[in-house]
């Protein structure tokens, strides 16, 4: 574990990391036209709340939720690579999980254990209500789901993608200020701020 947390990142580091992608999903956002699928716009929406909750997650309490989302990257990576020989027998893809599994076993950290589910934190923070719901609307659209589909090139088809790139940038703007260790954290998802 050692490794993969003193040698890594800073809890610094890995909250400019998440401010990265909170910008890279933001500017996209940002600049959909009346032709970008609703779905596209309700995906970057969706990624931006998790972004949110990981920014605030990663910041609460102490270093170690942090050091733990980065020792995560490392989870998600050995769990994407679970995948049976059979199905992609010349990829390589066993040998690097097995490369994996070593490392970590030599640095002292679990890579089996199971990483952190983005509802887990929301739930941790008090935000599992706003995550449940913002998730599964967005989820709704993000996804070929029937309601996404019978909605293309409706007049509620434009007026969600409008509201989801609202909402997507209200959720950029939370995580930015959870990513910023100089300033003061206000509580952004007071009734006020959520029109």
């Amino acid at each position: 574990m050692a490794e993969y947390v003193s040698k890594a990142e800073s809890h610094a580091q890995i909250l400019d990391k998440i401010r990265q992608s909170i910008v890279l999903n933001q500017e996209r956002l940002q600049y959909i036209t009346a032709q970008t699928p609703v779905a596209t716009s309700a995906w970057l929406a969706r990624n931006l709340l998790e972004l949110a909750i990981w920014a605030e997650y990663c910041r609460s309490t102490s270093q170690e939720r942090a050091q733990e989302f980065r020792l995560d990257g490392a989870r998600d990576a050995y769990d994407a690579l679970n995948i049976p020989q059979e199905l992609l027998p010349s990829s390589g893809h066993l040998e690097l999980r097995q490369e994996l599994l070593d490392k970590s076993k030599d640095d002292g950290f679990d890579i089996e254990e199971s990483y952190t589910k983005v509802a887990s934190a929301a739930k941790a923070l008090g935000r599992g209500p706003l995550f449940r719901h913002m998730n599964k609307t967005l989820s709704k659209f993000a996804h070929p789901t029937a309601f996404a589909v019978f909605s293309l090139g409706s007049d509620t088809e434009v007026l969600l993608k409008e509201k989801f790139r609202s909402v997507g940038l209200f959720f950029a703007g939370a995580g930015l200020m959870f990513t910023d260790l100089t300033g003061a954290v206000q509580n952004p998802y007071r009734a006020s701020n959520l029109h």
